[in-house]
């Protein structure tokens, strides 16, 4: 017998009850990963036309650490000092020197969790173009839980 058969008492002929019992402890295993990942306190950059204290606040209060600026330049600047520490972005879609699509088409092989907001609203072919560049989208006013979800795990 393996080690690991004698550890957990498997004998010989009980290999359903062995993979039963595998597959218990993946699932367990997941639930941790899960549990771990919802509790993962957050860097995120948030490229707001000048209304983003708001959002900054809500982010801040739940734990998250936020980089707020309020143009697309300052945006990607800070991104590429921070390269590497930044979990997540979130973009107003008209910003005063570039639209959100074009932050988007950079950052497009960055891995990273992308959120696009707009109080305007979009045609077809924006939201289009947003998810094809890897980013969820939200309109304004939204739901900060669900944008946060939105951040840590890639829907919206």
């Amino acid at each position: 017998m393996k080690f690991f058969d004698k550890m957990l008492g498997i004998k010989k002929g009980h290999v359903k009850e062995t993979s039963e019992l595998l597959g218990s402890l993946k699932q367990l295993r997941n639930t941790f990963i899960d549990m771990a990942e919802k509790n993962k306190k957050l860097k995120i950059l948030l490229i707001e036309n000048g209304e983003g204290e708001h959002e900054k606040a809500y982010f801040e209060q739940r734990g998250h650490e936020v980089f707020l600026v309020s143009t697309a330049d300052e945006g990607l600047k800070l991104y590429t000092d921070k390269k590497g520490e930044i979990d997540a972005i979130v973009l107003e879609l008209n910003l005063p020197d570039k639209n959100g699509i074009d932050i988007l088409t950079e950052l497009i092989n960055e891995k990273i969790q992308k959120l696009v907001i707009t109080a305007t609203k979009p045609t077809i072919d924006t939201i289009v173009r947003i998810k094809e560049l890897h980013a969820s989208f939200l309109s304004k006013p939204f739901d900060f839980d669900l944008a946060l979800r939105c951040l840590k795990y890639g829907i919206g």
